[in-house]
């Protein structure tokens, strides 16, 4: 029985835009719990390559703005949970 979570960065297909050819990246992870009927698959993207006609490729990142900030306002989240159950078990006992 193999993993269940599997990540992997693949390439899209190329886009021509004048004489640039742009190649977007892209991580897909895959979740498939044993026994489970399901898989979940999501994909973000991560960088874009861009060729130009003389044979200069570049690696342009993308940053995820937005979901950096998700996960900044869960993490808040689980703190301000963690910390008033905190309060409200010292007031218990």
């Amino acid at each position: 029985m193999g993993t269940w979570i599997d990540a992997k960065t693949q390439a899209g297909k190329p886009i021509k835009v004048g004489d640039l050819e742009i190649v977007p990246l892209v991580r897909h992870l895959r979740m498939q719990p044993p026994d489970f009927r399901g898989t979940l698959l999501w994909g973000t993207p991560k960088a874009v390559i861009v060729k130009d006609s003389h044979g200069t490729q570049e690696i342009l990142p993308i940053r995820d703005v937005t979901r950096r900030a998700q996960m900044l306002l869960l993490g808040f989240g689980f703190l301000g949970s963690l910390l008033i159950w905190l309060s409200l078990r010292a007031r218990k006992n």
